[in-house]
């Protein structure tokens, strides 16, 4: 039961979502009913503030395995500083 409760909190759509800096931009990694295997997405840390951020979908992983007929798995990136411009992607 316990286990049952702590899923519905973690996948409930009003969840914060967790952002880390990069540049001039926050990314995010987020995972829901429609996406599984999730999305790297960005916004500017001003928009990030609002009610209803507007992000940019960076790297849509359900897409990229249908795209190549993979099972792939986010499991991080690393950002090349000091301008953030260019990164790593560990799947």
């Amino acid at each position: 039961q316990i286990q049952k409760e702590a899923l519905k909190i973690m996948s409930h759509q009003d969840r914060i979502p967790y952002i880390s800096f990069a540049g001039k931009y926050v990314y995010n990694f987020w995972t829901d009913e429609k996406n599984p295997r999730g999305l790297l997405r960005r916004t500017t840390y001003e928009n990030y503030k609002t009610k209803k951020p507007k992000w940019q979908i960076v790297l849509d992983i359900d897409k990229l395995n249908a795209q190549e007929k993979k099972s792939w798995v986010f499991r991080g990136c690393r950002y090349y500083r000091p301008d953030s411009k260019t990164c790593l992607l560990f799947l």
